[in-house]
Formats: structure tokens, C-alpha cells, sequence
């Protein structure tokens, strides 16, 4: 499930504002419980484990304080309270809807003093007088140590104190000890619950800082992110500029370096662009370099693949572990989705709409190849491809192979020919 989205103002409000019984508005709330519910579980499902054991230990006091009645009071003990406990238990580990976990361990109190409260007036034994004392421990455990929700732990204290009330007035104990009796039990409650209040109140606002910073930081990384992305992409076309295209050719360059794979850039030139925005205007310029920096990039398909815009009208393209050919085709596909585009260029002297002209290099970076090698011949190849007559893909590797893909009819002319023979 995702997290329920809260934002900083309403967590501020939330700080700024001490609720009593401590809660969270709506929303805020659903996220607390989204944030610290699984937490809960576990706790009050420990809790009540435990909870069942002490009370099923607890059998042996009874031995001595109500005799009378043991076998009830082991019955009890063993067939209801102990089973209740480890039910408790499970309700909690499962219960993802706050108010049946945390109302069955507020239940579990009640119903552990109402218990201890009939043996105390079922028997009739003169130690059974201060059997009810222990009535107390249901409270102090189930306030200080399972400490349901400050609401419940309140009802559960409150149903607590008045069974007490009610026992000490069924009880036949003289009235002084009977109010001296009532007023402990209550100050049990009430300083449990003023534990319940604080305890509760101070870990949500420690919850509160926490998202409230958590929050934060996500936003900073989000804009830091944003802000770093915009520092790579080109203001006109949104593919990466300059800088990110030098910065990823460079990584791109030592893990050829490393695997001893290919790597291969091209050159993409907009054919007769001056004259293109001389005679649409600018506005009309800049929709035509949009144009093409977003097909191109349609064409670029791979994860590590990337186009940019390297200056003008120029658009550079990295394709790591990719040999001439394949480049040569990536080139090529590009080329003709471009032309597909039939966006008319009245200054073209070469087809009546947008073309472009790609030079493309491909070798394995090593000590005798650069990047800058590389680059370099992929600007002379474009130069080769505008010498040719433009709207073409013209290759090459350097210091080795020339490849010519000329428009029109598939023809390719492969030469292998060392720079200082070609001179």
C-alpha cells in the first residue's frame, strides 16, 4: 500500500496543536497508523503473551488467599483468562483495524479485574480480604506495558474503576478500609493513565519530527534530482546538452576501455538549416530542431544510448557496445524518420522538406583512440556526408574504414585505407 501522502503544512498544524486524547486528523492519522501499525501489532501481541503466562503463574497466590474456591479460581485461571491472553494475542498480531487490536487488549483488562473481583467475593476466606488488592496489577500492566491507544486504555480503566467500587461495596469489608481500598485503586488508574497520556503524546510528536524531516528530504532529493536533470538537458529540445553528453561519453569510453567492446557516436547535422530559419523565422527554427532532437531520440531505444544536443543545428548521438554497422543502421533509421516527417524547407537544394546529414565513428576506446579521436572522425565523416550532397550517412572508424550509404537505392562502398595513405 503506498503512503498515505500528508503534506508539511498539516504535520506543522499538527505540531503546533497539543489534542487531548492525543490524535492526528484524518489523513495524518492514516499515515501514522500506515507508519507504526505493524509496530503495534507486535508490541501488543508480545503484551497479551505474556499477559497470559504471568496470570496463569498467578494461580499459585491463590492457593493461599482464596483456597475456598481454588478449583473456580483454577478454571478460571486456566480455561478462560489464559486462553483469552493468547487469543488477545493473535487478534493483535492480526488485526490490522486499530480499533479491534487495540480494543482487545483494552478488553483483556477488563476482564482480568472483573475476574480477580467475583473470586474475591466468592470466597469466604479471612485471607481473602486482600485478594482484591491485586485487581491493581491488571491496570498497571495493561496501562504501562501494553498501553493500548490513551481512548481505550481510558475506557478500560474507567469500566475498571467502577467494578472495583461495586466489589468494595458488595464486599462486607469494614467502610473505612473499603474507600481506603477504592481511593488506591483509583490513583492506580488515573496516574496509569496520565503514563498512557504522556508516553503516547510524546512518541507522535517524535513521529511527527521524524516525518516532518523525512518529508523534507525527500523534497530536496526530489529537487535536487530535478535540478541536476535540468543542468543535463538542453533548454530547447529537452535531450541532454553538452555537458551530460560529455560526461556520459566518458563513462561510456572506459567501459570499452574495460570490456573491450565498441563504442559509436554520430554526428546529425540539419541540412541547409541557415537557410531554413532565414526564411521561417526563429520560432520556426527552433520547432524544426525540436523536431528532430525528439525523432531522433525515438530512434535511440537502448538503456545506455543517449542523443544530445552538441551545439546549433548539431546533434550528437552515443551508442555504447555498438560496432559501424549497426551504427550505420541506427544512422540510417534515423535519417529516414526524419525525411518521414515531411516538414517542408523551401531553402533546400537538395528535397522541398527537413533532412539531415550523419557522420558516424566506431572503434574500441584504447591507449591509440580518445574520445576526441573518436569524436573527430564522426565531424569528418559528416563533413564527407555534406561533400557528397547531404541527406546521407557517411561512416567511418578512425585512422581505418570508410563506409558511404548514400540515399536512394541501398548501396554501401566499404574502403580500408590508413590516413597517411589516403594523403
Amino acid at each position: 500500500m503506498a503512503p498515505q501522502s500528508v503534506t508539511i503544512e498539516e504535520i506543522d498544524r499538527a505540531i503546533a496543536v497539543r489534542s487531548f486524547p492525543p490524535t492526528f486528523p484524518p489523513r495524518l492519522e492514516a499515515r501514522y497508523e500506515q507508519d507504526r501499525g505493524p509496530a503495534r501489532q507486535r508490541r501488543l501481541s508480545l503484551a497479551a503473551f505474556w499477559f497470559a503466562v504471568c496470570y496463569g503463574l498467578f494461580l499459585g497466590i491463590d492457593a493461599r488467599l482464596v483456597a475456598d474456591v481454588f478449583f473456580t479460581s483454577a478454571f478460571v485461571h486456566l480455561a478462560v483468562m489464559v486462553p483469552l491472553g493468547f487469543g488477545v494475542a493473535l487478534i493483535a498480531a492480526h488485526g490490522h483495524t486499530p480499533w479491534v487490536r487495540e480494543g482487545a487488549s483494552a478488553a483483556l483488562t477488563v476482564v482480568s479485574v472483573a475476574t480477580i473481583l467475583w473470586i474475591y467475593l466468592i470466597s469466604d476466606t479471612p485471607a481473602a480480604a486482600h485478594y482484591h488488592y491485586f485487581a491493581a496489577l491488571p491496570i498497571l500492566y495493561g496501562n504501562v506495558v501494553q498501553r493500548p491507544h490513551f481512548p481505550y486504555a481510558a475506557w478500560a480503566s474507567g469500566i475498571a474503576v467502577v467494578l472495583h467500587w461495586a466489589a468494595m461495596a458488595r464486599g462486607g469489608l469494614p467502610v473505612e478500609v473499603a474507600i481506603a481500598a477504592g481511593i488506591e485503586f483509583l490513583a492506580v488508574a488515573v496516574v496509569t493513565l496520565v503514563a498512557v497520556f504522556l508516553i503516547e503524546s510524546e512518541l507522535r510528536r517524535a513521529y511527527l519530527g521524524h516525518l516532518r524531516g523525512e518529508i523534507t528530504a525527500d523534497r530536496l532529493s526530489h529537487s535536487n534530482d530535478e535540478l541536476r536533470q535540468l543542468s543535463h538537458l538542453d533548454t530547447l529540445t529537452g535531450i541532454a546538452n553538452r555537458r551530460w553528453l560529455e560526461a556520459h561519453l566518458d563513462e561510456m569510453a572506459d567501459r570499452s576501455l574495460r570490456a573491450a567492446v565498441p563504442l559509436a557516436v554520430m554526428m546529425v547535422d540539419v541540412d541547409h538549416f541557415k537557410g531554413f530559419n532565414d526564411h521561417y523565422g526563429h520560432p520556426e527554427g527552433d520547432r524544426c530542431l525540436k523536431m528532430v532532437a525528439a525523432v531522433a531520440r525515438d530512434q535511440v531505444r537502448r538503456k545506455d544510448d543517449l542523443i544530445g544536443r552538441f551545439g546549433g543545428e548539431e546533434f550528437l548521438v552515443i551508442l555504447p557496445g555498438t560496432d559501424l554497422l549497426d551504427a550505420t543502421k541506427v544512422a540510417e533509421r534515423i535519417r529516414h524518420a526524419i525525411a518521414a516527417t515531411n516538414l517542408p524547407h523551401a531553402r533546400s537544394d537538395i528535397a522541398d522538406t527537413v533532412t539531415v546529414s550523419i557522420g558516424v565513428a566506431a572503434a574500441r576506446i584504447s591507449d591509440g583512440i580518445t574520445t576526441e579521436d573518436l569524436v573527430r572522425a564522426a565531424d569528418n565523416a559528416l563533413y564527407e556526408a555534406k561533400r557528397l550532397g547531404r541527406n546521407r550517412v557517411h561512416a567511418s572508424t578512425p585512422g581505418f574504414t570508410a563506409i558511404e550509404v548514400e540515399p536512394g537505392p541501398r548501396r554501401r562502398r566499404v574502403s580500408i585505407a590508413l590516413h597517411e595513405a589516403a594523403e
